[in-house]
């Protein structure tokens, strides 16, 4: 969910919030040393994002606009229910029992946005705007996607 404000007709401050819903991730091949050995297997957890940027666009045209911008902003990453699983006999899968401790980490961000919007009409505009975000400090990782927006005017 975000706000922007045309300073200008070229230029845009916007401000956004976001939430990523948690989502059940597995990845096969892990080896955990805990309690004396390695344990080989498939590390299950959840994992959710949310946070918040602020930043600007140059936009030029009028029906067929070009959009790009940057901002900068602050990401919050929760890793829970670890899970390590013995996957070695296949149809019989079992828990290690591993004691995992869940973990947060809190990143600045900083992104660039480039794209196309098409505004037809007075009050709405429809935008591909692909976006790479690098996430900076503890865990540092970067994001690609590509967002699909549609926006919706009013005028004070």
């Amino acid at each position: 969910m975000g706000l922007r404000y045309a300073l200008e007709n070229w230029v845009e401050i916007e401000a956004s919030g976001y939430f990523e819903p948690p989502v059940t991730y597995f990845h096969s091949g892990v080896a955990v040393r805990a309690r004396g050995g390695p344990f080989l297997g498939t590390l299950k957890h959840r994992f959710y994002r949310y946070g918040a940027l602020a930043g600007g666009r140059v936009v030029t045209g009028t029906v067929w606009r070009f959009v790009a911008g940057g901002a900068i902003g602050w990401s919050h990453r929760a890793y829970s229910d670890f899970q390590h699983i013995d996957d070695s006999r296949p149809g019989a899968p079992r828990d290690f029992g591993l004691s995992l401790p869940d973990f947060t980490l809190n990143n600045w961000v900083l992104a660039a946005v480039a794209g196309i919007e098409w505004a037809e009409g007075d009050r709405w505009s429809l935008s591909l705007l692909p976006r790479y975000e690098q996430l900076l400090g503890a865990g540092s990782t970067f994001a690609l996607s590509a967002r699909l927006l549609f926006s919706f005017s009013w005028y004070l």
